[in-house]
């Protein structure tokens, strides 16, 4: 009986690990995603509706960074700034990479309402990117976008540039 769940147990681990191209980008906890999205069933009193965080894994596969930020460009272009943009005053969203042994869901609410820029401080180093968007007052039409790429890089690239809104 041992052996066998042994033997299962191996077979999960490896199989997990199998190397793939493919990048897998799921939200951590979708229902808390809309609801921080949208505002509906969040207590103003705790959370900014002007001021959005949203949470992603990431299975980066065997992509190299330059890959792994094209897909997630592409993902948040299509996402959060398409045709129907959907940027709020601020919006923060943080890709970390999946890890058999981490639940990062247990701490989304607690982090979302209680910490200042959102980020799941525990999990620091899964953390793969970061996109924050910001509106410009003075154009509505245009936001700001600040991206942060942590995955296998020695130093953090950061890019900035400023967007049309359609």
């Amino acid at each position: 009986m041992y052996q066998q769940i042994l033997v299962f147990a191996c077979l999960f681990v490896l199989s997990s690990c199998k190397e793939t191209s493919r990048v897998e980008i799921l939200p951590i906890d979708k229902e808390l995603n809309e609801k921080f999205l949208s505002g509906k069933g969040l207590d103003t009193n705790y959370f900014n509706m002007d001021h959005v965080l949203q949470y992603y894994e990431v299975v980066p596969g065997a992509s190299t960074e330059k890959q792994l930020l094209a897909k997630l460009n592409k993902f948040v272009q299509k996402r959060y700034l398409g045709q129907h943009s959907r940027v709020p005053g601020t919006l923060h969203i943080f890709f970390y990479e999946t890890s058999f042994l981490t639940d990062y869901s247990k701490d989304l609410y607690r982090v979302a309402r209680d910490s200042e820029y959102g980020a799941l401080e525990k999990h620091s180093d899964e953390l793969l990117a970061q996109y924050s968007f910001e509106r410009i007052e003075e154009h509505p039409n245009k936001i700001m976008r600040n991206t942060f790429f942590y995955y296998h890089v020695k130093k953090p690239l950061q890019l900035s540039d400023t967007l049309s809104l359609k």
